[in-house]
């Protein structure tokens, strides 16, 4: 569900450049907020990922961005915040994801305070 979660943002809020590099996508918007210029690492890979921080360091650098690593509990590998911890990146801009299952909503009734358009109305 959390991997679900990650790719449909980066799908609804496009980068101008993404890498797909061993189960991670390196997003690239010319440091136009930090969600399209990041590092998502969603799958698993068979590449050691010391040297895939390191490609990935060398690639934000190269076009004169911030390293930043999108982290989730679903995060490949497991580890990885810990080894990117050790390699003394930090933890910046924390965020809350929560989701609400709608198939059980109904719509409220309508009351004699309240209108419900069907479509949106003309003016």
């Amino acid at each position: 569900m959390i991997r679900l979660q990650e790719e449909l943002p980066i799908n609804a809020w496009p980068s101008l450049q993404t890498l797909l590099y061993d189960g991670w996508a390196l997003r690239f918007a010319n440091g136009y907020t930090k969600r399209a210029n990041s590092v998502n690492p969603l799958y698993h890979s068979g590449t050691d990922v010391t040297e895939k921080i390191e490609t990935c360091e060398r690639l934000y650098r190269g076009k004169g961005l911030k390293v930043v690593f999108k982290m989730t509990p679903a995060s490949q590998p497991e580890d990885l915040d810990s080894i990117l911890a050790a390699r003394g990146y930090q933890v910046d801009s924390p965020t809350s994801v929560q989701l609400l299952d709608l198939t059980a909503w109904s719509q409220p009734a309508a009351t004699a305070d309240t209108i419900l358009y069907e479509t949106a109305a003309e003016e």
